[in-house]
């Protein structure tokens, strides 16, 4: 079983037409992919607000996405 930590940032870009953005991870790190699907509630992302979120595997990219994504 593994575990997720959790980590923190902002989110970069969200678009609600086509369900998908980018989150800013506070350590600098890579833009992180993150879907309407991974979202804790039926909560939309807006530029800059802050969230937590885990790191959980894609089959796109650079293989991350950001899951159990929480608006702080």
């Amino acid at each position: 079983m593994s575990v997720h930590v959790k980590q923190s940032g902002k989110v970069k870009f969200f678009s609600e037409q086509k369900g998908f953005g980018f989150i800013i991870p506070d350590d600098k790190s890579m833009d992180v992919f993150v879907h309407r699907t991974d979202l804790v509630g039926n909560e939309m992302l807006l530029v800059d607000q802050r969230v937590t979120y885990e790191l959980g595997s894609s089959n796109k990219g650079d293989g991350r996405k950001a899951i159990n994504v929480t608006v702080v």
